[in-house]
């Protein structure tokens, strides 16, 4: 009906994601777009935001999205420190669990050392059991060669490196050693 105005939804400013994704913005009469974004709030650093197309009314932005819900394909990890502290992180499906805490800067002091390359056993993690039996790939020889070199062995250790998370993952929750050991020394 004309003349009555239409709820818009709450503006949200848009986030750098690590994949291209592009979003197609419409401007419409009231000074926001579909999405209900803000012209203003698109946030990113100068070196990140490009427009790849401008054409009348529709503008095309790479490596946005809105929210990580709106994204397919994106998991959540809990870690748990030794003294209970729960760490929130977020990856995509494929991403090892070394890959989620080097992308999201989670600070657990010696983790990953090797950077994946199974020579440390720094990224060792403790699995509930429940999680450690729906993992989808057993652990290789040479992972298990590693473990043996961690402290706080368990019967549902892991290698966060050679974990690598898909959709039924999501929400997973492992524990952190309270130390660990590089066996590069």
């Amino acid at each position: 009906m004309e003349g009555v105005e239409r709820p818009q939804p709450e503006a949200k400013p848009l986030h750098l994601t690590s994949e291209p994704v592009c979003i197609f913005l419409w401007k419409e009469s009231a000074g926001r777009n579909r999405l209900g974004i803000e012209p203003g709030l698109l946030q990113a650093p100068s070196t990140g935001l490009q427009a790849c197309s401008v054409r009348a009314e529709v503008i095309v932005a790479m490596k946005l999205h809105v929210d990580d819900t709106v994204q397919s394909g994106r998991v959540e990890v809990t870690f748990i420190r030794a003294n209970g502290e729960r760490i929130k992180a977020t990856g995509k499906e494929g991403d090892s669990l070394l890959d989620i805490v080097v992308n999201n800067s989670v600070d657990l002091e010696g983790y990953g050392a090797c950077e994946g390359t199974l020579t440390c056993s720094t990224c060792h993690l403790i699995f509930k059991k429940e999680d450690f039996d729906r993992l989808p790939d057993k652990p290789t020889d040479e992972e298990l060669d590693m473990l043996d070199l961690a402290y706080d062995l368990t019967d549902t250790s892991r290698l966060g490196c050679q974990i690598t998370m898909t959709k039924e993952l999501s929400g997973l929750e492992v524990q952190v050693p309270a130390t660990v050991n590089d066996a590069r020394s």
